[in-house]
């Protein structure tokens, strides 16, 4: 569903550039790598409260002929403040280059993006859109295409939205298990738990095997007791204003 939006949100720009990129008549493309096109989509909720930076690297890809001596080439990097999930160079990601270069004798080169965890993810996600500019060198003849939702093809081979969110799922096991020990379940909660009691997020969130012996019954209510003493000392508000409170399983 992402990828759609992607492609909603940039097919006019898309679209836009079409008539230029067919005008090029060179040898040589470069494009985005498959896992690079498109969407790239960063779920901070897998990493612990304090891992703040993260650095991802994009793979530009080399069609056509290798040479042997550098050659340069630039990007883009678009968030318009029109967008509501706007990204601001500096707090959401460390600014960049603009100008690179694919080395001689290579077919592929990497542009590392250095991205900023705020808390501004905890309520809402945020994204920016880095493009590759052809020159008379490096051109756009290799394309891969899209559909948008009226059907409208277009590539999207040279451009890589960065999507970044916290998204903490409720885990499977909450109301069955940790609805008792944990009360209510909210996103904040569940940070919370997994920083006080210094749990694994995947782990938490069963996307690990628990048959490690760590996520069982008995463990969750050790968690519990062990976050219900933090809370005592620690009040702490919850996503509705309130203060955070534990299940009655957590009190014994």
């Amino acid at each position: 569903m992402r990828q759609w939006i992607f492609f909603i949100i940039m097919g006019c720009s898309v679209c836009a550039c079409k008539q230029d990129i067919d005008l090029y008549e060179g040898n040589s493309s470069i494009y985005f790598d498959d896992n690079s096109a498109g969407v790239y989509d960063i779920s901070w909720s897998t990493y612990d409260s304090d891992v703040k930076k993260m650095t991802v690297q994009l793979q530009v890809n080399l069609s056509g002929m290798v040479k042997d001596y550098p050659r340069k080439f630039n990007i883009e990097v678009i968030s318009s403040e029109t967008d509501s999930l706007h990204s601001v160079a500096g707090v959401d990601y460390t600014p960049l280059a603009l100008e690179y270069e694919m080395p001689a004798l290579a077919n592929h080169m990497y542009i590392d993006v250095e991205l900023l965890r705020t808390d501004t993810l905890l309520k809402q996600a945020r994204r920016f859109t880095i493009q590759l500019v052809p020159n008379e060198e490096l051109g756009f003849e290799f394309m891969k295409y899209g559909k948008l939702e009226d059907g409208t093809l277009v590539s999207y081979s040279h451009y890589c939205v960065i999507y970044m969110h916290e998204e903490f799922p409720r885990p499977w096991w909450w109301s069955r298990v940790g609805e008792p020990i944990f009360g209510e379940w909210s996103v904040k909660k569940g940070i919370l738990i997994c920083d006080v009691g210094n749990i694994d997020r995947a782990l938490f969130q069963g996307e690990i095997d628990s048959g490690n012996g760590n996520l069982t019954s008995a463990f969750l209510r050790f968690i519990g007791r062990k976050v219900h003493l933090w809370l005592l000392e620690n009040p702490t508000m919850d996503e509705d204003d309130e203060l955070m409170e534990m299940g009655e399983d957590s009190i014994y």
